[in-house]
């Protein structure tokens, strides 16, 4: 799972985008948030619950 903020200067999402371009070409299965308007942490109320959200939905999905 990447999550990753749009407004991030510490690490351009640029980042992220080309780790999810690596996994998808070697085949591996990439679950991918990014939260508008947030930088390298969660701010808002509202971005915290959309990273919480997805992130209990992945553990929900893969921790069995």
């Amino acid at each position: 799972m990447l999550i990753h903020g749009d407004q991030d200067i510490r690490v351009p999402i640029e980042h992220a985008f080309a780790m999810r371009k690596a996994l998808q070409a070697a085949d591996k299965p990439v679950e991918w948030i990014e939260i508008d308007e947030s930088a390298h942490g969660t701010g808002s109320l509202e971005t915290r619950v959309e990273l919480y959200e997805g992130l209990l939905g992945f553990l929900d999905k893969h921790l069995q």
